[in-house]
């Protein structure tokens, strides 16, 4: 029998507490609070039912905090998305109006991000489904070329093919998620943004200092990350490997042994592993998941990951229920 858990992530479609107890009686092992901030009464009340449903089931629930990176993104269109055409001139502009975007133009929260980039830099709009070419800069302007076409909306992530961007990992706004942490038990902490060790240790001395003893998990999401592995490793108790940012950093096709060298780097630090992103995601508006998505999970499995976190289909899916139990049903069986 292998030992790979299940972590479901909350959120609207699991709200409700008789949602979640039906998690864990299909197999749900622990819970996920994607962040905490305004919401901070509904996750204390979400934190109260699964430490009422450890006592029901007598066994543990960890619950993971994941805190919020700090999402480089573009703000929104005066429509709710536009379709950009191959070969179209698209700006990125930190001076336009947040609510004015349109085909041609659209603002973006990072107001730096003209400063990190040069001619001949590749960008990616909501993990890849847009690819631009930055053809040059103009002070506020980031003049770029849609090289893949595609449908993007308001607040879609940008990412930088190979990374570098200068942003820090620690915002104001975590500061103030992790003041909050003072009031919750959480098992574990999801450090977002991470690329060296010192990233994780300026976390780490905030999240202590507010007597917090949580475990820390480093997020290995961008480029840079990969390059400092064995020092994040030193200073963590794992990590929760992030697909979506690697496969739009380094390439999606890198992705797999990219996956497979950070498991093997891990175990032998004994350090725990948690895969995240694209876990039976079709499960979001489907009752049934794709072959490949159940190989996917069965290859976790196979490869020792101590965790699968499901995000999508069980925070804002149609079958949050159905999810888990599938994704149980194939580890059970492999």
């Amino acid at each position: 029998m292998n030992n790979t858990q299940i972590f479901a992530s909350l959120g609207p479609a699991s709200e409700n507490p008789q949602v979640i107890k039906s998690m864990v009686k299909a197999g749900a092992d622990g819970f996920c609070i994607p962040r905490l901030q305004q919401y901070k009464n509904q996750d204390l009340n979400q934190i109260e039912v699964i430490h009422e449903l450890e006592k029901v089931f007598r066994r543990e629930l960890p619950i993971l905090l994941n805190l919020t990176g700090p999402h480089i993104h573009i703000e929104n269109f005066s429509e709710y998305h536009v379709e950009l055409r191959q070969f179209d001139q698209f700006i990125l502009d930190t001076n336009c109006n947040t609510n004015s975007g349109n085909t041609s133009t659209v603002g973006i929260n990072y107001k730096d991000l003209p400063r990190d980039l040069q001619p001949g830099d590749t960008l990616f709009l909501n993990y890849g489904v847009v690819e631009l070419l930055v053809d040059h800069i103009d002070g506020s302007q980031i003049i770029c070329r849609v090289i893949k076409e595609g449908r993007v909306g308001g607040h879609h992530v940008i990412h930088k093919k190979g990374g570098g961007f200068a942003v820090n990992a620690l915002t104001n706004f975590n500061k103030n998620e992790i003041d909050l942490l003072s009031g919750f038990v959480f098992d574990y902490v999801v450090i977002p943004y991470v690329k060296d060790k010192e990233d994780v240790l300026s976390f780490k001395k905030l999240i202590r200092k507010v007597g917090s003893k949580a475990k820390l998990l480093a997020r290995i999401e961008r480029a840079e990350a990969i390059e400092n592995i064995e020092e994040i490793l030193g200073v963590t108790e794992g990590i929760v490997i992030d697909r979506d940012g690697l496969g739009a950093e380094l390439g999606w096709g890198k992705v797999p042994a990219l996956c497979l060298k950070l498991i093997k780097q891990a175990h032998e630090k004994n350090r725990m592993i948690v895969l995240s992103d694209g876990v039976l995601d079709s499960m979001v508006e489907n009752s049934k998941p794709t072959h490949a998505e159940l190989f996917d999970v069965a290859l976790a499995v196979e490869n020792k990951v101590d965790a699968v976190l499901i995000t999508g289909p069980t925070a804002v899916g149609r079958f949050p229920v159905n999810t888990v139990s599938t994704v149980k049903k194939v580890i059970d069986k492999n």
